[in-house]
């Protein structure tokens, strides 16, 4: 998780996008998982991959329904169904 974040904060959204999804590969229902899945869904956002926000913050909300960050995520969503 980390490492997708460091590369998330530096701007380089392929290799954050490629650390994000090796943990989900690699860990599909880790701790760190819920937070991926949030921060994913925005590398997404800033790179105008809006299906792949979607369809991530989606899975947050449905896999993770108690997780802190599901009102943001849920915001998010609605926010992305018009583009």
């Amino acid at each position: 998780y980390s490492v997708g974040l460091v590369y998330y904060q530096r701007g380089d959204y392929e290799m954050s996008k490629q650390a994000f999804n090796q943990l989900l590969t690699d860990y599909p229902t880790g701790q760190h998982t819920p937070k991926a899945l949030l921060r994913l869904s925005e590398v997404a956002e800033d790179t105008r991959d809006y299906e792949m926000a979607r369809v991530t913050l989606k899975r947050l909300v449905e896999e993770y329904p108690q997780h802190p960050g599901i009102p943001i995520a849920q915001k998010r969503l609605e926010l992305l169904m018009n583009k």
